[in-house]
């Protein structure tokens, strides 16, 4: 059941008003959403226009959404500045066969329909991905078409995840299985592919500025700080940059290199950054 529509604006709108600078909209299938307003249900959409026009600073990010459910009338709300350039799709494969045995509402097609339509209106937003490799009767073609959906989609990144079977699902019984070590394969192209494509993200982003978060300050093992501070931009890359802003500040700041190696070891911090000094740059929490 979704939270109604009255209480998701009460609790944004108190969150403003303590100065927070963003909030999360999730759910298990926050497609899906339809909130009792005023004798009526809200979708999604409808929701977001809410509680834009309610507040008037506080953005909003939003967990993951089925491709189906970006359509134009959903990206005429995405366009406000106050979304954040930052997205995830349930994907879950390439193949159409594959997504029909999962019983998925979507096929590859509108997977790239929904990609296009949030680059429209968010040119450079950070859209990541779910995959899940080594589903039953996966052939190498499927996975090919998978890979394929990836390139041409250009995620940013790739959640990959092996196929787990669970007793009490239809899947659980599905034939015939793929052998682990073909999957443990398929899982590293696609995290390799996934590697590359932040890499080429963050070097497409490199010198913009954006707006970020402060996390926390970068201290030694003794606990000295190392003059670094830890923040997440508007287009979820978790940056380090020097300074001394306090936890909570809202700062810009430009994106300046990626940290490859931390990439690949699957580190938080995945890119460096600068402050942009100017009189507007720090609001506190």
């Amino acid at each position: 059941m979704s939270l109604d529509v009255n209480t998701v604006l009460q609790r944004v709108q108190q969150l403003e008003r303590k100065g927070y600078h963003e909030v999360v909209l999730t759910g298990v299938n926050l497609s899906q959403y339809k909130g009792a307003y005023n004798h009526t249900f809200l979708d999604l959409a409808q929701l977001l226009n809410l509680l834009l026009s309610s507040t008037t600073k506080i953005c909003f990010r939003i967990s993951s959404l089925y491709p189906e459910r970006v359509d134009n009338d959903f990206c005429k709300v995405l366009i406000n500045p106050r979304i954040q350039p930052h997205f995830h799709l349930s994907v879950q494969s390439g193949s159409d066969e594959i997504l029909k045995k999962m019983c998925r509402p979507y096929n590859s097609k509108q997977v790239l329909e929904a990609v296009q339509r949030i680059r429209q209106v968010k040119p450079l937003a950070f859209i990541a991905c779910d995959i899940i490799a080594g589903f039953p009767g996966e052939t190498e073609n499927d996975f090919n078409l998978t890979m394929e959906l990836c390139q041409k989609a250009e995620f940013t990144w790739i959640h990959a995840f092996p196929f787990s079977p669970r007793p009490g699902t239809l899947a659980f019984t599905m034939k015939p299985t793929v052998p682990q070590s073909v999957t443990t394969q398929r899982i590293k192209k696609l995290t390799e592919f996934a590697i590359q494509s932040k890499c080429n993200y963050i070097s497409l982003c490199s010198g913009k500025s954006v707006t970020a978060v402060t996390e926390f300050t970068r201290r030694d093992r003794a606990g000295n700080s190392k003059g670094m501070i830890h923040a997440v931009t508007a287009n979820y890359l978790h940056v380090q940059l020097p300074g001394a802003f306090p936890q909570g500040s809202l700062i810009k700041v430009k994106i300046c290199n990626a940290l490859v190696e931390n990439i690949k070891a699957g580190e938080d911090i995945e890119a460096t950054a600068e402050a942009v000094i100017d009189e507007d740059n720090i609001c506190s929490l």
